[in-house]
């Protein structure tokens, strides 16, 4: 138990296998994950995302935006994180920005 009260469980796994986890939870928070997939496991990911929010929850995404990096190119663009969740999600906003002199975005998304 936390001390605010709540019980936490934490566990480790893949993003693109959460078949451990059943839901549905009302806020998913990724700080780093999604931009960093090989692209076949996006739309895993994206699954299992659908799968475990509930109708109405809150997506909140911080992502790295395309950019050269020594073994190629990293990163997903805005259109491909867009592309990933419209079957099951809105985008409420989005803010462009960077770290370390690269391009970053974060991005609110709510399920339908």
């Amino acid at each position: 138990m936390s001390r605010s009260g709540f019980a936490i469980d934490f566990f480790v796994a893949s993003v693109t296998d959460l078949s451990a986890l059943s839901g549905p939870f009302d806020y998913a928070l990724d700080i780093g994950c999604l931009h960093a997939l090989k692209a076949e496991d996006r739309m895993r990911y994206a699954v299992n995302l659908s799968r475990l929010l509930r109708p109405q929850a809150l997506y909140m995404l911080y992502a790295w935006l395309p950019r050269q990096s020594e073994g190629g190119i990293v990163g997903i663009s805005t259109e491909e994180v867009e592309f990933l969740l419209r079957a099951d999600f809105s985008k409420v906003r989005s803010t462009i920005g960077e770290e370390n002199g690269n391009p970053s975005a974060w991005y609110w998304f709510q399920r339908r």
